[in-house]
């Protein structure tokens, strides 16, 4: 999987360079960055999940928690703006 930057704040994450989810940060009312949130864009069973989609949408408390747990390291983690 790898990511790529949709707007400031917003990745989608690719699988073999098809959009999947998106990771979108979270941001409180004083723009401090409250967490991350990765969901998933199609509504899929459990059963049908891929890992590492365990749930529809999963939150973590830091962009690298987010990243490691969809496996993108390295060069992958580095989000390259669109257009």
């Amino acid at each position: 999987m790898t990511i790529q930057q949709f707007a400031l704040g917003s990745d989608g994450v690719l699988l073999d360079g098809v959009p999947v989810a998106s990771l979108v940060r979270k941001v409180g009312r004083n723009n401090a960055v409250r967490g991350w949130l990765v969901g998933l864009f199609d509504e899929t069973s459990p059963d049908a999940r891929s890992v590492p989609f365990t749930a529809q949408r999963h939150a973590f408390g830091m962009r690298e928690a987010a990243l490691e747990r969809l496996g993108i390291q390295g060069a992958d983690a580095t989000a390259e703006p669109i257009g």
